[in-house]
């Protein structure tokens, strides 16, 4: 909608609509936008499309909202693709020892699933695992999403349109 596109204000509104093609819902009234990043993503899950046995890894942005934290992808494109959606109630973020080639990374785990992210530099590691514990925290501390799952299905939109 390019009237949805022109009146974008907030920094959450520009991203689903000039990032995702407002084929994302990344706003609510309770939603902030804590970080956004660049990054490298392994996955955990066999039955994905990228795991950590993969020779490369996807070049991917991290937007760590004040409920979730979504991962994408970029797409060939200028825009993102969501790739998955984590709620911070019940997730954990770990330190990873360098395994190999991927070096600086840290583990994201949610209820369902789980992303390694690979950053470039140590810093980059430090504040992530930072970011994402004070965001962990604060998310525990809030009753807004019951059930994590709930929430992950607020901001998913069918990817069958895309």
């Amino acid at each position: 909608d390019i009237n949805a596109i022109s009146s974008a204000t907030s920094p959450l509104e520009k991203l689903q609509w000039e990032e995702f093609a407002g084929h994302i819902n990344l706003v609510s009234a309770s939603r902030v936008l804590i970080r956004t990043g660049d990054c490298r993503l392994l996955l955990e899950n066999t039955s994905a499309f990228w795991t950590r046995n993969a020779r490369s890894t996807p070049a991917a942005v991290v937007i760590l909202c004040n409920d979730a934290a979504v991962f994408a992808t970029r797409t060939s494109g200028a825009g993102l693709r969501q790739h998955s959606v984590i709620a911070l109630r019940g997730a954990r973020v770990s330190d990873m020892n360098d395994d190999g080639d991927y070096r600086n990374l840290v583990k994201f785990q949610g209820c369902n699933s789980s992303v390694i992210i690979c950053c470039d530099k140590p810093s980059d590691k430090s504040m992530w695992l930072d970011q994402f514990q004070e965001a962990i925290v604060n998310a525990e501390n809030s009753y807004e999403h019951e059930n994590p799952d709930d929430l992950q299905v607020t901001i998913s939109v069918d990817l069958l349109d895309t």
